[in-house]
């Protein structure tokens, strides 16, 4: 406070309330023009390493989903010819890309959540353990909560949260459409499209 009318002189070296008042707003421009430069070298940061995160996590993701891929259809490839008997070709490729789509579904978008989410609880602990030590005491009550809402969103991604489907799925409707389709010859030479049209509707019910 500075009021020279009030006989309240401002602190030294400053000899009037003019000269102080103009510090400090010149102070309060400095710091406002500093914060805003960190803020904004924040949200670059942010933005960087956000799109690294998500091409990197892609590239990884979809790399190894090829490899799966051309593994399990090189092992295939490897079989003899009784393995085709008692396994329709259907079931066979279904069976892949379930597998494939289920490995590039975990790899990807449950994982890189994890990884961020583990480091913003880890850098915010830090910071208000630092800065504001009760805070960080809340935050490590909440945590618990977090971990299991962390947890439900990766079963989510997995599809665990819809029971457990340990059905064959040799008569599912992709099975069907994928073996009426390689066989289309001989199914209309036995005129056997009803027929696979009522399979394939009861493999929907």
């Amino acid at each position: 406070p500075c009021d020279e009318d009030a006989g309240i002189m401002p602190p030294p070296p400053y000899t009037t309330c003019v000269q102080y008042w103009d510090f400090v707003a010149d102070d309060m421009q400095g710091m406002s023009i500093t914060l805003t430069y960190g803020w904004l070298g924040i949200i670059g940061a942010t933005c960087i390493g956000n799109i690294l995160i998500f091409y990197g996590f892609g590239t990884a993701s979809e790399k190894m989903n090829k490899r799966v891929r051309d593994a399990a259809f090189t092992s295939l490839l490897r079989q003899e010819i009784a393995f085709f008997d008692c396994r329709t070709v259907g079931s066979l490729t279904s069976q892949l890309q379930d597998d494939a789509a289920m490995i590039h579904s975990f790899s990807g978008e449950p994982l890189r959540q994890l990884i961020m989410s583990l480091a913003s609880v880890l850098v915010g602990v830090v910071v208000s353990f630092i800065f504001m030590w009760p805070f960080a005491l809340v935050s490590l009550g909440t945590i618990p909560f977090m971990g299991f809402g962390a947890e439900m969103e990766m079963k989510m991604y997995m599809g665990e949260d819809h029971g457990d489907h340990s059905k064959d799925e040799e008569d599912g409707p992709g099975a069907i459409a994928i073996e009426s389709l390689l066989n289309i010859r001989t199914v209309a030479s036995l005129s056997l499209e009803s027929n696979r049209l009522d399979d394939y509707e009861k493999a929907l019910t």
